[in-house]
Formats: C-alpha cells, sequence, structure tokens
C-alpha cells in the first residue's frame, strides 16, 4: 500500500503540472480531467490487484477481480477516448503510469518474485488501445473495419490465435528452462528463440498489410488487443502455481512490438501492397516456406530434447 501512496502523490504532481500546462500554454479545455480520470482508473486497477487473494482457489475472488479490471481498463479508454480522442488515451496512460511502476516495484521488493500481472495487464490494454488509435489517425482507410470484409474478419481471428499461439510458445520454453540442467545454456537457447519470435511477431502486421491491405492489419490488431483482455481474464482460471508461469510467459512485448512495427512502418511498406497480385502472392508464398520451415525445424528440436531428457539447447 505504501508504493500506491507514493504513486498517487506522484501523480497529484502530474495533475498540477498538467493543469498548468492545459491552462498556460493550451488555453484550457479537458486535459486535466483526463489525467484525473487516468490517476482514478488505475489506483482502482492497482487496488484490486494488490488485494486479490493469493490463494490457490480458482473460481474464487481472483477471477472476479481479472474480470472487473478488465473491464475497469476498457472503460477507462473509452472514457478518455470520449473526453479527447487518442490524445485522451495518452493522458490516461501518463497519469496513471506512475502509480503502476511504484506498485509493481513494491510488489516485487515485498516478494521477491515477478508482480502481478493484473496491473501490467490492464496498464498494456489501455496502452495498445491508445497505440491502435495512433495506427488509425496514421491510415485513415483503416478506420473502417469492415468485418463484412473475408480477409479482415480473417485477420482479426489470426490475431486472437497468434496471441495464444505465442502464449503457449514462451510458456512452453518457460518450463523447458526450468527444467535444464544447464540453467545458463538454457537461458541463453530462451533469449534466441525469443528474439526469432519477436521479429516475426513484429513482422506480422506488414506481412498482412502487404498481402491483404490496411483494413486486414486494423483486423490483426484488433485480434492481438481482444487477445490481452484474454490473458489478463485467464489469470483467473489457474491456480496460483500456474499463475506465476502465465505470468512469466505474459507476451506483452511481443504485442508491443507489433504494434509499433505497424505505426513506424505502415506508410513505407503500404506501395507494395497498392503492386500487383502476383507480387503480394509471391510475398505470401515465402512467409509460408518460413513458417513451414520453422515449424519443422521446432518439432525435430522438441523431439532431441525429449530424447536428450529435456535439455534445451
Amino acid at each position: 500500500r505504501r508504493p500506491l501512496a507514493i504513486g498517487l502523490a506522484v501523480s497529484l504532481v502530474l495533475i498540477v503540472a498538467t493543469v498548468l500546462i492545459n491552462t498556460k500554454l493550451l488555453g484550457g479545455g479537458l486535459a486535466g480531467t483526463v489525467v484525473v480520470v487516468g490517476i482514478f482508473g488505475f489506483v482502482l486497477i492497482s487496488w484490486l490487484a494488490v488485494t486479490a487473494p493469493r490463494d490457490d482457489e480458482v473460481f474464487g475472488g481472483y477471477l472476479g477481480q481479472t474480470l472487473v479490471i478488465a473491464l475497469v481498463a476498457l472503460a477507462l479508454g473509452a472514457i478518455s477516448f470520449k473526453l479527447l480522442h487518442g490524445f485522451g488515451e495518452s493522458l490516461a496512460l501518463i497519469g496513471g503510469i506512475a502509480i503502476v511502476a511504484l506498485v509493481v516495484t513494491g510488489m516485487r521488493s515485498k516478494s521477491g518474485q515477478i508482480p502481478s500481472g493484473l496491473v501490467t495487464g490492464g496498464f498494456t490494454i489501455v496502452l495498445l488501445l491508445a497505440m491502435q488509435r495512433i495506427f488509425l489517425e496514421q491510415n485513415e482507410p483503416a478506420m473502417a473495419l469492415g468485418l463484412h470484409r473475408h480477409y479482415t474478419y480473417f485477420a482479426l481471428i489470426l490475431g486472437v490465435t497468434a496471441g495464444l499461439a505465442l502464449l503457449g510458445y514462451v510458456q512452453r520454453n518457460c518450463q523447458l528452462g526450468r527444467g535444464a540442467p544447464d540453467r545458463f545454456a538454457a537461458l541463453a537457447a530462451l533469449m534466441q528463440r525469443a528474439a526469432l519470435l519477436g521479429v516475426l511477431v513484429a513482422a506480422s502486421p506488414l506481412i498482412l498489410l502487404v498481402v491483404w491491405g490496411l483494413k486486414a492489419v486494423t483486423g490483426f490488431l484488433t485480434g492481438l488487443l481482444a487477445f490481452e483482455v484474454v490473458w489478463l481474464v485467464l489469470l483467473g482460471f489457474v491456480s496460483a502455481s500456474k499463475r506465476r508461469i502465465l505470468e512469466a510467459a505474459a507476451p506483452h512485448l511481443y504485442l508491443l512490438a507489433a504494434f509499433l512495427v505497424a505505426i513506424q512502418f505502415s506508410n513505407v511498406v503500404l506501395p507494395l501492397a497498392e503492386g500487383p497480385r502476383l507480387h503480394r502472392g509471391i510475398v505470401l508464398a515465402v512467409v509460408v516456406v518460413i513458417a513451414v520451415l520453422w515449424a519443422v525445424i521446432c518439432m525435430l528440436k522438441s523431439a532431441r530434447q525429449s530424447q536428450g531428457g529435456g535439455e534445451v539447447d
């Protein structure tokens, strides 16, 4: 609770600074109000996370609090967007980042373990909402999601499925690393795989842009955002021991990488999406071949690890 109080004090300083900047430089408006909304939203999220039960009960209070935190995060994004659109979502994040950072640090120093994913999960949901809005503002044709379009709908489902596959892959490698005799070699191997996986996930929006266009990228990013909510709720469906593994396998950085790449490089890759179908077909074929080769290599390594007694190389 002490980090929560310190975070609240820092956030109050941010409120005063935001109000002064808003009044003196921007001529007044709703900026200060949005920061206050963000602070209270993340105070509520942090309080729910800190007071969540830590026992092995699966369908107890922890599940209820994961659902409430997900709803609070989505409501915070909706309210801040209603007040000041994408700028409002960014201000809400500024208001809450001090609270989230100090609460997470306090939980780590107190328990010596990875902090609860409820705080970071709620913050990531609002952050992804803001980043998706930036992408849409940069690419106006992508604003209409258009689920009636087959490729857009398929890309949305692909985003959720990719998130679940990513979670399963990272979780499995975390378990293999913990059971390996040589922990240093296991960590090095996991870092290599994580880097390769990060490149693949980050490149996915650009590949979809070339093959199916901007609206497919919007659908894919929406699917990743939906997966983040699913991951947060999943924390309430597992026991405390499994929950620690699930939190360790949190794919926040991978999702943020995909959103950042989509924001930064969509305009660069967009001319390729407007080219002949033959070129887009070649890109898709290359991606499929690389994916198949990667799957085969992973299967061979898994078989070798099983024969070698679970070592990670």
